[in-house]
């Protein structure tokens, strides 16, 4: 309930973009104490933060591909290192379109063979020279913003691959709307992904928790591996265990 109300107050000051303490207490029907307690919570995450009278959003800045494979670096090389340490031989991989997926391909084992799916140009053109693995290239139109391929004919014999490991990006992730993206070409390559695979591998860096964007691909219950580079609060920890998937996180 605590966690729920935190993500949809998150929400709720986003879309006003400023709020007073007062009206977020009269609209969630609870104390003003406990509404400074989210706000702290919240201002923790580094969502929204505090204003004379109230609270203020602070809006997350785009950027553009380049700029975000720049970004958090250090917290991504973890992430990725950590994740490489679940493949193994003969694995079907499918690799996600995004800065922190495609890092993975700087620490994948070249001592035995597996095959990578993937729709991400990036990860395309670095595992072409890579011998052990098999590539398999999804989509069909490219879409420059996220360098990946996308609209998928499922009517194909794409549709009858079976995935073991998905190493998933994502825009943001909330305990409310799990994993989500910010734009709808990308959603079906990712929903039929989830679908089709025996383990989900969530690999988000600290700055994505705590948001939704357009559309969830993933509930938290739908994945078995969560890694990032931080522990995050204490909503997510429980839900790993609520849940049963793994939290691996820099200690």
């Amino acid at each position: 309930m605590k966690a729920k109300r935190i993500d949809a107050m998150k929400d709720l000051i986003h879309q006003k973009n400023m709020m007073s303490i007062e009206d977020l207490s009269k609209h969630f029907d609870v104390s003003i104490n406990t509404v400074r307690r989210d706000v702290n919570e919240l201002e923790k995450r580094n969502v929204i933060k505090k204003v004379y009278g109230g609270v203020k959003a602070i809006k997350r800045e785009v950027f553009n591909y380049d700029d975000r494979n720049i970004i958090n670096k250090e917290e991504k090389t973890f992430i990725a290192q950590n994740a490489c340490q679940y493949i193994e031989k003969g694995d079907i991989l499918f690799i996600d379109s995004g800065t922190t997926t495609s890092e993975i391909v700087s620490f994948l084992p070249k001592e035995f063979e597996y095959t990578i799916l993937t729709n991400n140009l990036d990860i395309i053109n670095r595992c072409s020279v890579l011998s052990n693995i098999t590539l398999i290239v999804l989509g069909s139109r490219f879409r420059h913003s996220t360098r990946s391929f996308v609209d998928i004919d499922f009517n194909s014999s794409v549709a009858d691959y079976n995935i073991d490991k998905a190493f998933m990006a994502a825009t943001g992730i909330s305990t409310d709307n799990g994993l989500s993206n910010a734009h709808y070409a990308e959603y079906d390559i990712k929903k039929w992904v989830v679908g089709k695979s025996n383990q989900i591998f969530a690999l988000v860096d600290n700055s994505k928790f705590g948001y939704s964007t357009l559309m969830s691909y993933a509930t938290l219950d739908e994945i078995d591996y969560l890694i990032t580079d931080k522990k995050p609060n204490e909503e997510f920890v429980k839900l790993s265990n609520d849940y049963d998937f793994h939290l691996i996180y820099n200690q």
